[in-house]
């Protein structure tokens, strides 16, 4: 595992920090030097196994801008997090890089995806963050509920209704779940949707045509799923 003390004496891409200023993301020298070689990891991976279309900075940075914006409004309180399908790791990864205290599951059912986003954890002496090469199903039932999970985060992904029911069951109690979604939401919301209520639902300010949904699962939905 890399030395948190060597990132800070690795070179930080300028331009991102400087786009990342410009939107008023100041962040902390270790978590800038963190965000800059996260990049350069996914700019070489990428050259073999596809996770993202394009290294380009402007298909990267607006991925990380969001991701850093979720952060932003992340509870304060909150120190479990498990994201479903983490690809190339937008979001879940700058979260883990910016919220150290909260203790993140990264869910990846591709065994190369899944290898990319060990080597990163590895790499930048990500501690909190712990990733799980399975599919949903197989991870459903792997786990012991009641899981202590208190926020899930999902984005892209359409999840089959049994699969909600199991995130459901298996997380802690009032559930948070956080779906980064196009302009038409992937999961039913109210009694069709396992009595998911929506608490609120922002356009990203850095992705056009993107959307956070936070969505609550009171706790008597929970207990008849």
């Amino acid at each position: 595992m890399q030395d948190p003390r060597t990132l800070k004496k690795q070179p930080v891409d300028a331009e991102i920090r400087s786009l990342l200023a410009a939107h008023g993301f100041r962040l902390p020298p270790e978590q800038l030097s963190r965000i800059s070689a996260y990049l350069t990891l996914l700019r070489r991976w990428n050259a073999r196994i596809n996770l993202v279309s394009s290294t380009d900075h402007r298909v990267l940075v607006p991925l990380l801008l969001e991701s850093l914006w979720g952060a932003s409004q992340y509870p304060a309180d909150f120190c479990s997090h498990l994201d479903i399908g983490s690809g190339a790791g937008f979001p879940a990864l700058p979260l883990g890089i910016v919220r150290p205290e909260v203790e993140v599951t990264l869910v990846e059912s591709r065994i190369r995806k899944a290898m990319f986003l060990e080597t990163v954890a590895t790499e930048l002496g990500l501690e909190n963050l712990r990733v799980v090469n399975k599919r949903l199903d197989e991870f459903l039932n792997s786990v012991k509920p009641p899981g202590s999970w208190q926020c899930i985060s999902i984005k892209g992904l359409r999840l089959r209704d049994k699969d909600l029911r199991g995130l459901i069951h298996c997380a802690a109690e009032n559930l948070c779940l956080w779906v980064f979604h196009g302009r038409r939401p992937p999961l039913d919301i109210g009694p069709a949707g396992c009595g998911l209520a929506l608490e609120s639902r922002e356009e990203c300010p850095f992705q056009s045509g993107w959307y956070l949904s936070k969505l609550r699962v009171p706790v008597v939905s929970r207990e008849t799923t």
